[in-house]
């Protein structure tokens, strides 16, 4: 028998004649997610509601032990041990995490955390998954964060924030090319979301893909508010493209509204060099 459905008949207000004709759509009549995702496409229930029904009875086991482990290794810090992992994932065990990321000979930025307040809530549970996510990253639970943000990118299909924090856990791993994937399609589906774009081409000029990652920082720089160092890794990215007075002009501007003396240096330097 499903186990959703015991739940569901058990502990909710839906009755057999609603189930029985979802329980008939299914392929394998044991899969409790499938019949949750058809119970959430009729409308009968909300996703928030199949996933506290299904925590609160056991259902998705591995989701509950995990929130279990991270409360633990909350409180002590201590290492959550990764679970099996399938094929879709791409962290592997005992993944090292990076903090910066290496632009040039000179030049290196941190990986910033994104900023999930400047986005809209779809629901709470979205939030949570997307939060714990977070955190799971910052203890160095890689692998657990990445089940987490890939189920959650097919479950809330209209939120950036799992993308974006998916990418950049990606790049906290150093995987570039995993990062590039998730971007790309991050940044068709959301092209002015400051932060998906800014990760971008961040993840294309650390590639060797400058022209592209002009791109993205050219759009950036025609912002209301700019950060000053988009006209740095513009100006960069534009001289590793052979675009020399573009970049020129850029180093120029970057150096007239910047703060931080160690890439005022490096700016300095790549005009001095341009110069020659």
């Amino acid at each position: 028998m499903n186990p959703l459905y015991d739940i569901l008949i058990k502990h909710s207000t839906l009755e057999a004649e609603q189930l029985d004709p979802l329980m008939a759509e299914l392929r394998d009549p044991e899969d409790g997610r499938a019949l949750g995702t058809l119970v959430i496409r009729e409308g009968l229930m909300s996703f928030g509601d199949v996933m506290e029904l299904s925590l609160t009875h056991g259902l998705f086991v591995r989701a509950a032990a995990v929130l279990r482990r991270l409360q633990e290794a909350r409180k002590g810090r201590t290492l959550i041990k990764p679970q099996t992992h399938k094929g879709r994932y791409k962290v592997k065990d005992g993944q090292a995490g990076l903090q910066k990321l290496t632009l040039a000979e000179g030049l290196t930025m941190g990986i910033i955390d994104p900023d999930l307040d400047a986005y809209r809530n779809i629901n709470t549970d979205e939030r949570q998954v997307v939060e714990m996510a977070m955190e799971l990253v910052r203890i160095e639970q890689y692998q657990e964060a990445e089940m987490f943000l890939i189920d959650a990118h097919s479950e809330f299909p209209g939120s950036a924030r799992v993308p974006l924090v998916l990418t950049w856990m990606y790049l906290r791993c150093g995987l570039l090319d995993e990062a590039r994937e998730v971007g790309l399609q991050a940044v068709r589906d959301y092209p002015s979301d400051i932060q998906i774009v800014e990760q971008m081409g961040l993840i294309e000029q650390s590639l060797g893909k400058h022209l592209l990652a002009v791109n993205h920082f050219q759009k950036l720089v025609l912002l209301p508010r700019v950060k000053p160092v988009w006209y740095l890794l513009l100006a960069l990215s534009l001289e590793r493209a052979r675009l020399r007075t573009d970049a020129t002009s850029n180093y120029k501007i970057y150096l007239s509204v910047a703060r931080q003396a160690d890439l005022k240096a490096f700016a300095e330097q790549r005009l001095q060099e341009l110069a020659a």
